[in-house]
C-alpha cells in the first residue's frame, strides 16, 4: 500500500510540474507572440468624426451665448483702456486741455456708443449656424487627422523596460 501511495504522489507531481511547464511555456509563447505582432484594431473614421462633430456642435451652442455675454461686459473696459488720461486739442496755435469730467464723459458716451452697436451686431449674429460651422471645421480636422497621422500607424506601448507591445491601427 505504501508503494501505492508514492506511485500516485508521484504521478501527481510530475502532472502538477507538465501542468506549470506547459503553462510557462504557453505564457512565453503568448508573450512572444504579442511582443512581435502586438495588436491591431480598427475603429470607424466616419462614426469617430460624426460623435465628434455632434460634441462640439452642442458644446458651442452651450458656450457661445457666454463668451458673448463676456465680450460684451469687456467693451467698456477695452474702450476705456483706448482713451488715455489727458486729452488735448490742438486749434492752430492754441492748444485745449479738456477736463478729467469732460474725459469721463467721453469714455462713458463711447463705450455706450460701442456697446448697442456691439450688441446690435451681435443680434444679428446666428449662433447655431456658427456652431454647425465649428462643428463642421472639427469634422474635417478629426477626418483628415484621422486619414494622415493615425490609420495603418503603427504605435510602440511600452509594457515595461523589456517589453513593448506594438498596436497597429487599422481604419474602416
Amino acid at each position: 500500500m505504501n508503494d501505492k501511495v508514492k506511485k500516485d504522489r508521484r504521478f501527481f507531481a510530475g502532472l502538477c510540474v507538465g501542468l506549470c511547464a506547459a503553462l510557462f511555456i504557453i505564457a512565453c509563447l503568448g508573450t512572444g507572440y504579442v511582443m512581435l505582432y502586438g495588436f491591431r484594431f480598427s475603429i470607424d473614421e466616419e462614426e469617430l468624426a460624426l460623435a465628434i462633430k455632434e460634441k462640439t456642435e452642442i458644446q458651442a451652442k452651450q458656450e457661445l451665448p457666454g463668451l458673448l455675454q463676456q465680450f460684451e461686459d469687456q467693451i467698456p473696459v477695452l474702450v476705456e483702456d483706448m482713451i488715455p488720461a489727458e486729452v488735448s486739442l490742438d486749434l492752430g496755435q492754441a492748444r485745449i486741455e479738456l477736463p478729467p469730467e469732460a474725459i469721463a464723459a467721453i469714455k462713458q458716451e463711447l463705450g455706450q456708443l460701442t456697446r448697442d452697436s456691439v450688441n446690435l451686431q451681435l443680434k444679428k449674429l446666428d449662433l447655431d449656424q456658427y456652431a454647425n460651422s465649428l462643428a463642421n471645421m472639427a469634422y474635417d480636422l478629426v477626418k483628415t487627422t484621422l486619414e494622415t497621422e493615425v490609420r495603418g500607424r503603427t504605435f510602440r506601448i511600452q509594457a515595461n523596460r523589456w517589453m513593448s507591445i506594438p498596436v497597429t491601427v487599422l481604419a474602416k
